[in-house]
């Protein structure tokens, strides 16, 4: 069958394929863009600082029960070295006894003894000389097996001590290159999830330009179409009208035309929490671990690079700024929830100052190692404290946050 050229086709159709051609001239040259970072390339990111995260967080658990060992190691060592102290005080006390009775033996003489013993005037008075005398040398007894004692005690606490130092100065050694190895790390992370982020923006912004185009085109092509479609419905009712003036009859009823569709977008919701480290963060569950001095940890500590910000972690107000030689530069937080957040170790405030109003992820300080964290490596020390009372073991709370 021989096909129709343009110019002999119905009106009605000449107007639909010529809005088709003019649609597909359009696409053909319109050119869309290339993405500014591949999914590979954001997938390999991803990999690399996922690897860098699991470095930090092997290097956190291996410091954690490092200074946990510590505080055990020290809290022996002050426990021994006051043991130690008590058992020379005793030897002293003992070796000065053991010195009196050995001058007085010494000054008289065995032979001293037995004059008191026989100069008794009665069997009963010779008894209680002779009773006396055993008393002297089972006391003499005593006093040595508790001077042999006390030596054999300072020599046992002295070689525990010397133990105790050597692995007191194994963990601080550990610790030291520990911090070293986290601060690296958290650098090269900080690093990562600058470009992770930045590339990942770049990519939604020419996501949202493809989407955008695209939507574009097609409202465009709808738009041709419902024009074609008007100017053949136009055509079919001339046509109609004609053919009624020719031959009445009931006219036939037009189609309504379909409305365009449109894509609705979904909010995505709001998280009502926000981690309270701003950026690369390791921490593991160390409450109620011991510390120095015999105290326990009420916290968690959240490791990061030096200036990383601290955030609110909910919407709520600043309650008090604070210092002290534990804590160094800290804060308190009360938030919308009831609850009280504590934030310590800070290198410096934000710009806030006491009732200001917050929203979750406003910055309020910067991580630093301020008050007892001097030498360590840099950590926000994070408390909860509902209602403002004790605090509470905050880890779930913090990997609830941080996600």
């Amino acid at each position: 069958m021989p096909q129709l050229s343009f110019a002999r086709l119905p009106r009605d159709a000449r107007h639909r394929r010529l809005a088709v051609s003019l649609v597909t001239v359009a696409l053909l040259f319109s050119a869309t863009p290339s993405p500014a970072v591949s999914q590979k390339e954001l997938d390999q990111a991803r990999a690399e600082r996922q690897a860098v995260q699991k470095d930090l967080d092997k290097t956190v658990a291996a410091y954690n029960a490092a200074q946990e060992q510590l505080a055990k190691t020290q809290a022996s060592m002050k426990a021994n070295q006051a043991a130690l102290e008590e058992a020379e005080t005793t030897a002293r006390i003992v070796q000065h006894r053991m010195d009196r009775r050995a001058d007085a033996i010494y000054r008289r003489g065995p032979v001293a003894f037995f004059q008191y013993l026989f100069n008794a005037q009665t069997l009963r008075d010779f008894g209680r000389r002779l009773t006396l005398i055993e008393a002297a040398s089972s006391e003499d007894a005593l006093v040595l097996a508790h001077a042999n004692k006390s030596r054999a005690d300072i020599a046992r606490l002295s070689e525990d001590l010397v133990q105790q130092e050597a692995r007191e100065e194994k963990l601080l050694s550990d610790m030291s290159a520990q911090t070293g190895s986290l601060s690296a790390s958290f650098g090269k992370a900080r690093e990562l999830e600058t470009k992770l982020v930045a590339d990942r923006e770049a990519a939604l912004r020419v996501e949202a330009e493809r989407k955008a185009k695209a939507a574009a085109e097609a409202a465009a092509r709808a738009k041709a179409e419902e024009e074609a479609k008007k100017k053949a419905e136009e055509e079919a009712k001339k046509k109609s009208a004609a053919q009624a003036k020719a031959s009445p009859g009931p006219a036939a009823k037009a189609s309504p035309s379909p409305s365009a569709a449109r894509a609705a977008e979904v909010p995505l919701g709001v998280r009502t929490m926000r981690c309270p480290v701003d950026g690369p963060t390791s921490f593991t569950d160390t409450y109620g671990d011991p510390r120095s001095g015999g105290r326990a940890h009420q916290g968690v500590d959240m490791y990061a690079a030096m200036g990383t910000p601290a955030a609110a972690i909910v919407d709520g107000s600043v309650l008090r700024k604070a210092s002290s030689g534990a804590g160094g530069i800290s804060l308190y937080y009360t938030g919308n929830d009831g609850n009280e957040y504590f934030y310590a170790h800070l290198s410096k405030y934000a710009d806030i100052s006491p009732g200001q109003k917050m929203s979750a992820g406003d910055h309020v300080g910067f991580v630093g190692d301020s008050g007892n964290a001097q030498g360590g490596p840099p950590h926000l020390h994070f408390e909860v404290r509902p209602q403002g009372g004790a605090p509470i073991n905050p880890t779930a709370t913090a990997r609830k946050a941080c996600g």
